[in-house]
């Protein structure tokens, strides 16, 4: 009986070691991921802040915990299936600023390999299919 025991010990760390250092594919290239949007002028800033607000609360199925015109937050994530966001709003210099999402799947790691996805969704709906000038 101690002989069954130590094998299925022996046996459960060797599967737990593999799937920890398992690397995994992304869904997509990085090189695929659209670039991160650039906003200039107030009316333009605006909206496309706006539609961060909304694509941080779409790409983490997450509701937005706090906002002011810098930063954005959603709550943090307490299951598999949801990711945390935030976004900043960082000066370029010229009345330009980058809208830079960051995506984590918080204590789990189930979604590193979807966040170049997340990141092109966030990416693609801020800068909108007709951006404003």
């Amino acid at each position: 009986m101690q002989i069954l025991k130590t094998g299925l010990i022996v046996i459960l760390s060797a599967y737990l070691v593999g799937c920890a250092h398992r690397q995994k594919t992304p869904d997509m290239p990085l090189s695929e991921v659209r670039p991160t949007p650039v906003c200039e002028g107030e009316k333009q800033c605006s909206e496309m802040w706006g539609r961060a607000l909304d694509a941080v609360s779409t790409v983490t199925r997450m509701k937005v915990a706090s906002a002011n015109d810098t930063f954005i937050q959603t709550y943090p994530t307490r299951q598999i299936g949801y990711l945390n966001g935030q976004v900043y709003k960082q000066s370029l210099g010229g009345g330009k600023y980058a809208i830079q999402g960051k995506f984590d799947c918080g204590r789990y790691d189930w979604c590193d390999n979807l966040l170049n996805s997340a990141q092109n969704l966030f990416n693609t709906s801020v800068q909108g299919f007709d951006p404003v000038k």
